[in-house]
């Protein structure tokens, strides 16, 4: 293998396997191991300094040279993504939250050669762009705290947070499958090799009711990861995504559901798509827990550029009264604030022991 592809297959590995960190200490733990790994030493460290009281906050004891090679940085060399080498020391200039810059310092035993250099330099770019764009996100939800909880939200402030909740869906299905479903598996196999092999029948006995809940785990793990992923629906049609849903309402409850739905005359964007998904989702889950219901309807079709969605059950209903006053209950919250974002309207129709009626409308 040539330098130039080996670079590139590491740095495609460091990118993918960056993607899947979602919180600050992940993104800083992540990087410390790879470059523990790629210079061959021992030990990371984080350092804060306050810009404007002019004040270092070290995590642990470090050398004499480390401390003075901090004393040394300026602020102009404290820009994010700056990679500075001084003394036996490596300062990465990760990012700056309000008066606060981070730095990972890491103290080396031999000189770096140019192939680390340059990943050095690489790793560094990308856990800035990281960093930066997490800090940005959560200034702008500060911010957004201020917004009186009564009053409309700007529909682009809803989008963007929709956007991060399907992102943080998406790591959460990807870490259930990877780790705690496999692990379901493999116990459920090593299981199986152990009855195939043992004959004592109160051992048998024991280990084919530990396989039963094992079982029944992996298909509870398998059932919450279909609920929470999407990318399926960017290969599939609305038809094709929400029909395997009703399949699984069906199977998981005493709901029958009827489901009209036309061809489309619109391409749905992604956008679209993930929010109507999430919307019937919203309200079969809201059959299942609360209604009582045993015969959901569903339609959906577009018409003059403009999305149908109409939704009925036969449960027990509502007092919209209380709706009103808790507009986060059931779910209802979730849905409205998904219709906003997409510049919709949506109307409920309910009352005690009348069923629930939606009415959704977006443009396309």
């Amino acid at each position: 293998m040539d330098l130039e592809m080996e670079i590139n297959l590491q740095l495609n590995n460091f990118k993918n396997n960056l993607s899947n960190k979602t919180t600050f200490h992940s993104i800083i733990t992540f990087f410390m191991e790879e470059i523990k790994n790629l210079l061959s030493i021992n030990d990371c460290y984080m350092v804060q300094f306050h810009k404007v009281q002019k004040i270092y906050c070290i995590e642990k004891f470090i050398s004499k040279d480390s401390l003075t090679n901090l004393y040394t940085l300026s602020q102009n060399e404290m820009v994010p993504g700056n990679c500075i080498e001084f003394n036996n020391c490596i300062n990465f200039i990760l990012g700056n939250k309000k008066e606060l810059t981070f730095i990972l310092c890491c103290e080396i035993n031999n000189e770096i050669n140019s192939y680390q250099r340059l990943l050095l330099n690489m790793y560094g770019s990308f856990i800035n762009y990281k960093i930066e764009q997490m800090f940005l996100s959560l200034c702008l939800i500060d911010e957004l705290k201020i917004y009186n909880p009564e009053k409309d939200y700007p529909s682009w402030i809803t989008q963007f947070l929709l956007h991060l909740a399907e992102k943080e869906r998406n790591s959460l299905e990807q870490e259930l499958h990877d780790t705690i479903l496999q692990e379901q598996i493999y116990l459920n196999h090593k299981i199986e090799h152990i009855l195939s092999k043992n004959r004592d029948k109160m051992l048998v006995d024991d280990l084919a009711e530990v396989k039963e809940l094992i079982r029944d785990n992996i298909y509870y793990l398998r059932d919450m990861c279909n609920e929470i992923r999407y990318p399926f629906l960017i290969q599939e049609s609305i038809h094709q995504a929400i029909g395997g849903m009703f399949q699984c309402t069906e199977l998981r409850s005493n709901i029958k559901v009827q489901y009209r739905g036309t061809d489309l005359t619109c391409e749905l964007s992604e956008e679209l798509k993930i929010n109507i998904y999430r919307i019937i989702q919203e309200l079969l889950n809201n059959a299942i827990k609360h209604s009582d219901a045993t015969m959901v309807n569903i339609e959906l079709f577009d018409e003059n550029q403009k999305l149908f969605l109409n939704y009925s059950d036969n449960g027990k209903g509502m007092d919209m009264v209380e709706i009103s006053k808790d507009t986060r209950s059931m779910g209802i919250f979730g849905i409205r604030a998904r219709i906003k974002s997409m510049d919709g309207s949506i109307k409920f129709e309910t009352s005690p022991g009348n069923g629930l009626k939606v009415f959704g409308i977006i443009p396309i």
